[in-house]
């Protein structure tokens, strides 16, 4: 009986690892979402006509790492307007459009998000909210009698 409860697993230790690996899990998933995001948003600044700057020295690194990450940030100098995206995790560099690019930055993102809302569309079968779909009752729902 002794050898029997000595050989059993921890099951709080059991459960501990599983629980962790969950975490791990989500974390991975997470970041691989992350990346896919900034990842387009470069693509799309970059389609808009945002020029990149590498940090191609180490006080160009240090000057970025010190900026707003991944998020477009308008600044003035010499009294016109500029937009400026920074990453210093991913490409090490900085995205920096006028107003001209801003604006077709904005019309690209929408138009990416319409594009994907069809698509969402179709694969639901031209459904939004209902994947089962209406069901016998054409979406009447029991009520109808």
């Amino acid at each position: 009986m002794q050898t029997e409860l000595i050989n059993m697993p921890n099951t709080s230790k059991l459960m501990t690892y599983r629980v962790l690996n969950i975490i791990s899990l989500f974390a991975v998933v997470g970041f691989l979402c992350a990346c896919a995001e900034i990842k387009q948003k470069e693509q799309l600044l970059s389609a808009a006509g945002f020029s990149m700057n590498y940090a191609d020295t180490p006080d160009k690194l240090d000057h970025l790492k010190l900026q707003e990450q991944h998020k477009i940030i308008p600044y003035i100098k010499d009294g016109k307007s500029y937009f400026v995206y920074a990453d210093s995790s991913t490409c090490q560099c900085m995205y920096v459009g006028d107003d001209t690019a801003y604006q077709q930055f904005n019309k690209l993102q929408v138009q990416h998000d319409i594009a994907e809302m069809n698509q969402e569309w179709e694969m639901n079968g031209g459904r939004w909210g209902q994947p089962w779909g209406n069901g016998p009752w054409n979406g009447y729902g029991l009520n109808f009698y």
